[in-house]
């Protein structure tokens, strides 16, 4: 909704916009952490990491009794275990759901359609080059996926000097990104 402010004839015309708020990862981990919480009073909840890059966010889910544990074996019998958005690590999932607790999953669903493309290039026999910031969860759960056949990418340097995995042929390659970087910066180093 926009309002526009203009209190005189000679004042500057101020028009004031709604934020554009969060993108639908953050909407979705919130919405599911608040849901938990109200559904499993009695229940210790976890997260497996910060869930989203916002200290307000995750004050909140502390404030709530939401705790933050990144060892899936430190998770008593019983908990709540709540994925993150950033999604998770293929082997780190196993884990989680063999244990006595109950494992939310609540990726953000752009993040599970990277997942899914790196399955479906890497099965066509791709080389992936996966544009995304070392020790990100995000990028971290996604070169998990296929590291076979991905290499990744942090930044123009990096692009410049990259080479391919071994045993993939040049004529098929193929780049997918952290969801949570800019379109300028991927294209520059895509490019």
């Amino acid at each position: 909704m926009e309002e526009t402010i203009n209190n005189s004839v000679d004042a500057p015309k101020v028009t004031l916009v709604e934020p554009r708020g969060f993108c639908a990862g953050v909407v979705r981990i919130v919405d599911t952490v608040e849901l938990i919480v109200k559904q499993f009073p009695n229940r210790k909840i976890f997260l497996n990491h910060e869930a989203v890059h916002n200290k307000h966010i995750t004050q909140k889910f502390l404030d709530m009794g939401v705790g933050i544990e990144p060892d899936v074996d430190k998770v008593p019998e019983g908990a709540v275990y709540i994925l993150s958005a950033h999604g998770s690590k293929p082997e780190f999932v196993k884990k989680a759901k063999s244990k006595n607790i109950t494992v939310i999953d609540a990726t953000c669903p752009l993040v599970t359609k990277v997942h899914l493309e790196v399955n479906r290039f890497a099965n066509e026999g791709y080389a992936i080059f996966y544009i995304g910031h070392k020790g990100h969860p995000e990028a971290e759960a996604a070169m998990s996926i296929r590291p076979d056949c991905m290499v990744l990418v942090d930044n123009l340097k990096e692009a410049e000097s990259v080479s391919l995995p071994a045993g993939i042929k040049a004529d098929k390659l193929i780049y997918l990104t952290q969801t949570t970087l800019f379109i300028d910066d991927c294209e520059r180093i895509a490019d």
